[in-house]
């Protein structure tokens, strides 16, 4: 559980990547001025919510799911988040992520909105 940090000037903001934990929980976060992802999360074993963070001004992006690894989040809940303002994405999905809701969500001012990465 992440709850009510103010966290900057990291390369990674947030970051989620070891397996083994459950219940995953990323809220009310502020996440800024960091060097590639505000919100950063390749877990593979249970899904997460995140819900009302602010992540603004990352170098890379605002929000980062399943974009690298060899297993992937299934099941992760976006929810009441501000992303503004990042150099690229505002939300990097990964294509073998699944089941990834993002629902009540303010995207603003970045270069890229979003993009779900596909495989054909």
């Amino acid at each position: 559980m992440v709850v009510d940090n103010n966290i900057f000037g990291n390369t990674q903001g947030i970051y989620f990547s070891s397996a083994g934990s459950t219940d995953i929980w990323v809220h009310r976060n502020i996440s800024h001025a960091n060097s590639d992802y505000g919100i950063y999360f390749t877990h593979p074993d249970a899904p997460a919510m995140i819900s009302n963070n602010v992540s603004n001004g990352n170098s890379i992006g605002g929000v980062a799911i399943g974009i690298s690894g060899s297993t992937f989040p299934d099941g992760t809940t976006l929810r009441n988040n501000i992303v503004s303002n990042n150099a690229s994405f505002g939300l990097n999905v990964g294509v073998n992520s699944s089941n990834t809701i993002s629902d009540f969500n303010y995207f603003w001012n970045n270069f890229i909105f979003f993009i779900f990465k596909y495989s054909w």
